[in-house]
């Protein structure tokens, strides 16, 4: 149980968050107290007035975002009479695995999910990615939708995340996400599932009900596709399920917290929670970055540590040669430019058959 703080006590650092029943405080700390959490009142009327103004404002800006979007949309998936290009985005094949790959750390791990070389077929088939709040106030949650073409994979045509959350603190006004559900789950293709491998059964034994038995298994692997689950904290099946269990363990791989003396059950929820927020970290990330700066991810515009243009580089070459004292601030830029993290270029389609694609060249500005 967590220590109560009493005023006049010599607490020992940390100090603990929970406190005494205001009214059994001392009579002056409680008539301060209760002045500051008038004050406080105050704050909290200004700040929600506040958030209601902002609303109006982030809803006319989502409806001329959302036009503009379906705008990109109509211009990705046009295709010519006779085009005989199999992606998802005609105009400009592999778009949204190319953005998604030079957008950084969000889609290589940072959230538990990764894009795998086995994904990225799968992707080149992505037309786009939509977003929908589940309420006017936008506390209840969000619909991430992924949209396909026709593709040798699986059946969907969309593949949609619910993402549900509350306000469970009324001084905290973000809200907290409590569980995602798939709408409708992924209907692979015989044999394209690409969250597994299959692997031959080792021999053991022989007899004829061992020889009727399959002679290959499904070993589960690391993929972007795992983004999509349904997974609740609160339910102990949701949690024990095998698509949790896998992130679960991957989660105490990467984080080393798996500790021999905790109670697993407790311990697996815990981590659930984290898992739970890792998924809706990446969610955020893709709504409010990703569909934003698609195309100048695309482009390579908006990779880290890719600021400067060809032209700013020539410029400096030419201050150096014109001025010694520049020397220094030039070996600085040149430093800061090989400390950049390269991104790759993704522009050619994934190899298909086992086989690998081009090379992956550093994604550089236009």
């Amino acid at each position: 149980a967590q220590a109560v703080f009493r005023v006049g006590d010599t607490p020992t650092l940390p100090v603990p968050r929970a406190m005494a029943p205001v009214d059994e405080l001392p009579v002056e700390v409680s008539a301060t107290i209760k002045e500051l959490q008038g004050l406080d009142d105050k704050f909290l009327e200004m700040r929600q007035a506040m958030d209601k103004e902002m609303l109006v404002i982030q809803k006319q800006f989502q409806e001329k975002k959302d036009a503009l979007c379906a705008k990109r949309k109509e211009k990705l998936v046009e295709k010519e009479a006779g085009d005989t290009e199999t992606a998802g985005t005609p105009a400009l094949p592999g778009f949204w695995l190319t953005a998604m790959k030079h957008s950084g750390d969000d889609f290589m791990g940072e959230y538990l999910i990764s894009i795998e070389d086995h994904d990225e077929e799968v992707l080149w088939h992505l037309e786009d990615i939509e977003w929908v709040y589940l309420d006017e106030d936008r506390e209840k949650g969000g619909k991430l939708t992924f949209v396909f073409n026709e593709n040798p994979f699986f059946e969907n045509k969309k593949i949609t995340i619910v993402f549900h959350t509350e306000v469970t603190n009324k001084y905290i006004t973000e809200p907290e996400v409590m569980k995602m559900e798939v709408e409708t789950p992924i209907q692979w293709t015989e044999g394209q599932n690409v969250m597994v491998t299959v692997e031959k059964k080792k021999k053991s034994g022989g007899g004829k009900k061992k020889a009727n038995q399959p002679k290959t298994k499904e070993v589960p692997r690391p993929s972007f596709f795992r983004f999509f689950l349904n997974l609740d904290p609160a339910n102990e099946e949701s949690v024990k399920s095998p698509e949790v269990q896998f992130l679960i363990k991957q989660a105490l791989m990467q984080g080393e917290e798996e500790e021999e003396d905790e109670d697993e059950d407790e311990e697996d929820e815990d981590v659930a929670e984290g898992v739970l927020g890792s998924l809706y970290g990446l969610a955020l990330s893709i709504r409010d970055d990703l569909i934003a700066r698609a195309v100048r991810y695309y482009t390579g515009e908006a990779c880290e540590g890719e600021e400067d243009s060809d032209d700013d580089e020539d410029d400096d070459e030419d201050d150096e040669d014109e001025d010694d004292e520049d020397e220094d601030e030039d070996e600085s830029s040149d430093n800061e430019k090989k400390g950049a993290k390269p991104k790759k270029d993704l522009f050619s389609k994934p190899a298909d058959d086992g086989k690998k694609g081009q090379k992956e060249e550093e994604c550089k500005q236009q």
